[in-house]
């Protein structure tokens, strides 16, 4: 059963969510999900508005769902750092932070190389207020 989340928890990762989307021009969502998939906080850009409310909670509870699958081949093949999906119009980027994970949607104006040069500058400003698995460049 998952505890529920204390208040400064839940201050601290609305701070981090409005934080990410100011961050960079092309972050149109950040959100924290707890590991059932369960959207923790969520901000987003006034813009995006591709996705209502229950396209939310099914991409968070399949991102969940990936994430736990993944981590199953941890033992073999290293720990689980983060996800970067390409999509025809976004980037989606998960990654663990504290006991749930956090998920950035980006504009795919972007090249690859840029969005990596983006989630390793957000790495280096943010992770040091939470448990934040490093980002290792590809």
């Amino acid at each position: 059963m998952l505890s529920p989340l204390k208040l400064d928890d839940a201050l601290r990762y609305s701070d981090l969510c409005c934080r990410l989307v100011e961050f960079h021009a092309n972050i149109v969502l950040a959100a924290i999900i707890n590991k059932k998939g369960r959207v923790t906080e969520v901000q987003r850009k006034e813009e995006f508005t591709c996705l209502d409310q229950k396209d939310l909670e099914m991409l968070f509870m399949q991102r969940a769902l990936q994430t736990t699958m993944i981590k199953e081949s941890d033992g073999k093949l290293g720990s689980f750092t983060y996800t970067l999906t390409k999509r025809e119009k976004f980037f989606e980027y998960t990654m663990q932070i504290d006991e749930g994970m956090m998920m950035l949607i980006l504009c795919s104006a972007s090249s690859c190389s840029e969005i990596i040069s983006v989630i390793e500058k957000i790495d280096q400003s943010f992770s040091a207020d939470f448990k934040m698995v490093p980002v290792v460049a590809a």
